[in-house]
This record gives C-alpha cells, sequence and structure tokens, in this order.
C-alpha cells in the first residue's frame, strides 16, 4: 500500500488536531477556528479518536530520509499516542469538570491577548465563542459520568473567577458581545448547580496511577527512568540536602556563629535594653554570620549519577512508588 510523505501526513494531523480543540489552534496563532469551541461528548470524539489512529497507523508507515524528519516523526508518534490515550483511558473529558471549564476560558483568554487580531476579528471572535458556552456545557453536563472529588471542588473554584472574566468581557466591547457574555455568564450560573449536585455522590478515585505514569513520562516526556528510579532519585536528593544542611550547622557552632544567630532569634526580656547595633538589622546586617557561607553547591549537576548511585537497589522501591508516583 502507497503511503504519503512525511509532511504530508503532518499536515494532516494538524488539520485533525486544530479541528478537534480550536482554543489549540487560537494560541498557535490560526485565526480559522477562533470562533467555535471543540467538541469532546463521546459521538463528536468517536471520529477524531478514529482518525487519529489512522494517521499514527500511516505515520508507521512512512520513511524519513532525514534526520531531522525522523526526530519530528517520532514526536508526532508519540503526540498522538499521548492523545489517545486521554481520551480513551484516562478519560478528563468524563472526570473533570475543569477540563471543560479550562478550554471554556482558555478560548476567551486567548482571543484577548492575541496582538495580531483586529478589533472588529477579537470582537466577532468573541462573540461566536460565548454564544457557543451554552452548548459547550451541555455537552460537559452529558459526558462527566465519573466526576471526582478533587476536580469537582477545584472547578467550583474555577467556575467563579471565570464569570468574573467573561462578566468584563461583556462590560467594554460593544452591544454583541455584551449580548454573548450575559448569555455565557448565564450558563456558568447554571454549570456551578451542577457541580454542587456532582459534590454530593463524586468518587475519591483521582491517581493516575504507576502504568500511566510511567507512560507519560516515556511519551510525553521522552524520559526512560520510570516511577521507581525517580523515586530513588528524590530519595538520594533529600538525603544530599539534609546532609549538606547539618554540615553548614556544625561548621556553623564550631564558629561560635550558630550561638549567634540563635540569640538573634532569641527576644531580649526587657525591651528597654535592645539597642540599634547591626546585628538587630537580621540577615541584612554586614556583619552578620549568614554572609560568609559560601554559595551551595549545585544539587542537581549530575541527576543521572544520583539515580544510579546504587544499581543493586534498582527494584528494592518499586512496591513503595505505586500510590506515591500517581
Amino acid at each position: 500500500m502507497a503511503v504519503a510523505p512525511f509532511r504530508e501526513i503532518e499536515r494532516s494531523y494538524f488539520d485533525l488536531r486544530w479541528h478537534l480543540d480550536p482554543v489549540g489552534a487560537t494560541q498557535a496563532g490560526l485565526k480559522t477556528y477562533d470562533d467555535r469551541y471543540g467538541r469532546f461528548s463521546p459521538s463528536a470524539l468517536a471520529p477524531h479518536l478514529a482518525a487519529l489512529k489512522s494517521i499514527a497507523a500511516a505515520l508507521e508507515e512512512t520513511t524519513a530520509d532525514q534526520l531531522d524528519d525522523e526526530i519530528d516523526r517520532t514526536a508526532l508518534l508519540n503526540e498522538i499516542r499521548v492523545t489517545l490515550r486521554r481520551f480513551e483511558r484516562e478519560r478528563p473529558q468524563a472526570k473533570n469538570p475543569g477540563f471543560w471549564l479550562s478550554h471554556l476560558l482558555g478560548g476567551v483568554h486567548f482571543l484577548l491577548g492575541r496582538r495580531d487580531r483586529t478589533p472588529e476579528e477579537r470582537a466577532a471572535s468573541l462573540v461566536g465563542r460565548l454564544e457557543d458556552v451554552p452548548r459547550l456545557l451541555d455537552d460537559a453536563r452529558a459526558t462527566l459520568v465519573e466526576p471526582v472529588r478533587v476536580f469537582v471542588e477545584t472547578a467550583l473554584r474555577v467556575n467563579e473567577g471565570g464569570l468574573s472574566l467573561v462578566r468584563e468581557v461583556g462590560a467594554g466591547l460593544g452591544e454583541r458581545v455584551a449580548a454573548a457574555a450575559d448569555a455565557a455568564a448565564a450558563a456558568m450560573a447554571a454549570f456551578e448547580h451542577d457541580l454542587e449536585r456532582w459534590l454530593e455522590g463524586a468518587s475519591d478515585q483521582f491517581a493516575l496511577g504507576e502504568e500511566d505514569f510511567n507512560f507519560h513520562l516515556h511519551y510525553e516526556h521522552a524520559l526512560r527512568d520510570t516511577a521507581p528510579e525517580l523515586w530513588r532519585y528524590g530519595l538520594h536528593l533529600k538525603e544530599e540536602v539534609e546532609a549538606d544542611l547539618e554540615t553548614r550547622a556544625a561548621r556553623l557552632d564550631r564558629d561560635g556563629a550558630g550561638a549567634r544567630l540563635r540569640g538573634l532569634a532569641r527576644p531580649s526580656a526587657d525591651p528597654r535594653r535592645r539597642t540599634r547595633r547591626g546585628a538587630d538589622a537580621g540577615i541584612h546586617a554586614p556583619c552578620h554570620p549568614v554572609r560568609g557561607l559560601r554559595p551551595p553547591r549545585c544539587l542537581l549537576a549530575r541527576p543521572r549519577r544520583l539515580v544510579l548511585r546504587h544499581p543493586t537497589r534498582s527494584g528494592a522501591t518499586a512496591e513503595r512508588s505505586g500510590a506515591r508516583a500517581a
């Protein structure tokens, strides 16, 4: 089967991506989708995810002659894998109301922040997006079938701040924008009641889990390390910081500076006996002992050596990392 060249597949991917996420298109500088929001209900997502799988299959079949193209091909494949994993397995659209509110408010914020639109273009796009808010939130109500408590609590605070933003937008950009902003604000106020209702039966299962955490480390952040290795690295970093602090404390005590520091921290029993000596200025005084400390050495100079310092312990912390990794 003939496969299209990589750059053609790449263009197809971005056409699909901006159609799925018009807010991302605005953020990237495209004007085509400025007046609409994305659709993330099951029926709307299904054809987009099927198309993403087709593009991923084509990317795996095609070849890249240049090293730069091969790097781009791999990065694009990883991006598609993360997107599919997110919508099919992690499903923030079904669990996290903040996913919807972030899309809603991002669509307004990015339009207001763009300086490459004329005032007329910006106003027309704002009208289109604000008029689309009620429909977007209707999709959210139908799709959020597994709300998670911590996400709902966060969304309540986000919605409150978002209402202020929408009302401010409607105050100074003309009658059409004001009317659209009023309708959007009313929809968001009604959505707040849904958030409060979801709190009653919301799930507490918010953790991602070690397998999905490792997936994101590899495909989204291009890290070969897994959760247990990062856990070991964190422990080694903590031990090094503690050892460095102990060394500095011992040196201060040996020089007598520790006692002076403790004396500075202890208030005088008689305020009338306090004087305006340099020490009373705290650490800002030129004579303060802290001024004599040398800058700490960089703790992150060789992180991989820290991780691999004790290779014989490579599996020792695997059982401890599951809950913490998430």
